[in-house]
């Protein structure tokens, strides 16, 4: 099979692909219409200022006299430009790093690798912490006292006190670091 029956078959097949794939060409789409703007993204006052949506300014203008929609074209080719530079930026990183990391093994390998378990950590300490306030502020709007907020987050900590033992104790790799 070749690639592009490989990708045919999960166009048709594959309703997440497909809708994946339309939504990408969508946004492609619009960052590409940046190119051929009729304004530029930095002078003000080109249109009537504070428009409402409507023709020929379909998300409206700013009180800068700036069309919307052709500045929402050049954020979203900003926007992807910036997210390539810092996924290239990334990988050529932690290439460097894997090579040296295991390049140099032992304590030099423990070291690197456990600064890059942090960095994977960050992101999930992020959304625990957002999900974690809004169950606390939900259960003290909810039921006017902290005292249900107080005993959903012991659960929580009890849990993950069993969890942790239990992982520790029946795992090969977690043992090693105990």
């Amino acid at each position: 099979d070749s690639m592009w029956t490989i990708l045919r078959d999960l166009l048709r097949h594959n309703r997440g692909f497909f809708a994946g794939t339309c939504l990408l060409g969508f946004v492609l789409a619009i960052a590409a219409l940046s190119f051929v703007s009729p304004y530029s993204p930095l002078d003000s006052y080109v249109v009537v200022p504070d428009l409402a949506p409507g023709w020929p300014h379909v998300l409206g203008t700013t009180s800068r006299g700036q069309d919307v929609f052709w500045l929402l074209t050049f954020a979203i080719r900003n926007t992807l430009a910036f997210g390539l530079l810092v996924a290239l930026i990334s990988r050529l990183l932690s290439l460097a790093i894997g090579l040296v990391s295991g390049y140099a093994g032992g304590w030099g390998d423990r070291v690197l690798m456990s600064i890059n378990d942090t960095f994977i950590v960050i992101p999930l300490f992020l959304a625990a912490f957002t999900v974690g306030g809004l169950l606390y502020g939900y259960l003290r709007l909810k039921y006017n006292s902290t005292w249900p907020a107080s005993l959903a987050h012991s659960a929580h900590n009890y849990f993950w006190l069993l969890f942790g033992s239990l992982t520790a104790a029946t795992s090969p790799v977690a043992a090693e670091y105990l």
